[in-house]
């Protein structure tokens, strides 16, 4: 039996708001395993469970943007919509939870957020990446992980490793795709508030480009930083689900949102 595209993380007792997480470029659910405890007054933790990997391998990864979306979304359109509703994406993660949100925001009645964390929106500049200007589909298995290792995302003893090589690369490489394809985000498309996230050390998505994610809606922007690099998520969890627990208390209400903030 296929596993479906959304997984629960937290146990079957947690209520309150619905937090869904997207992964960067090459993660699954496991991204977010400490989740569930750090938030559980919040609400209930489920990530993103995309084609190709953690128990979803025999599921070819899909290349196609569009597709990838749409079967996000309509995982994420029939949780409760009189429940508050947190996206929370992390890279590739942030894109794929930027066009959910404009999907499925308008039609809830319950307050929503978006937090998109170490992406830079289509309409800022982006960062210069150390190849040539070839689409993505073209790039070799070498320029790849290339990418991967510009952003902090494997270790580099796996372009020595043939036979994990052979496992990883098809994720890899879709998931590559995904974040070259062309968006379709539209400016202004949201009127929920909005949570920008970028690390201190991150070359990728500095303070400046992400501050572009002000032009994605027409409510409020939140604009902070976490210590780290790309993938602060993984290095510095805590400040992260600080940061989005206490989004959620200015937008539901406190629930215990004072066990800390992020510095800075």
């Amino acid at each position: 039996m296929s596993l479906p595209p959304l997984r629960r993380l937290s146990g079957p007792r947690a209520t309150g708001a619905d937090i869904v997480c997207f992964p960067y470029a090459g993660g699954g659910p496991s991204v977010f395993r400490q989740w569930p405890d750090a938030l559980s007054a919040a609400g209930t933790v489920r990530a993103a469970h995309l084609a190709g990997r953690e128990g979803r391998f025999h599921v070819p990864p899909t290349t196609d943007l569009k597709e990838q979306v749409t079967e996000l979304t309509r995982a994420v359109a029939v949780l409760a919509p009189d429940r508050p509703l947190v996206l929370y994406g992390h890279s590739l993660g942030a894109t794929l939870a930027a066009h959910v949100a404009q999907e499925v925001f308008p039609s809830r009645s319950a307050p929503s957020l978006l937090v998109v964390a170490a992406r830079v929106p289509p309409w800022a500049d982006p960062a210069p990446f150390p190849t040539d200007e070839r689409p993505t589909e073209a790039w070799t298995d070498d320029e790849v992980l290339a990418s991967f290792r510009w952003a902090g995302g494997i270790d580099s003893a796996l372009s020595h490793d043939r036979e994990l090589r052979e496992v990883v690369m098809p994720v890899l490489r879709a998931d590559a795709m995904l974040a070259g394809d062309r968006q379709y985000l539209g400016e202004r498309a949201v009127d929920s508030p909005v949570l920008a996230l970028y690390g201190t050390d991150d070359p990728i998505a500095d303070a400046e480009r992400t501050a572009s994610w002000r032009r994605f809606t027409t409510g409020d922007f939140t604009h902070a930083p976490v210590s780290g690099g790309h993938l602060f998520v993984n290095t510095h969890g805590t400040q992260v689900t600080a940061r989005v627990a206490k989004a959620l208390g200015r937008l539901t209400g406190p629930f215990d949102s004072d066990r800390g903030d992020a510095p800075g």
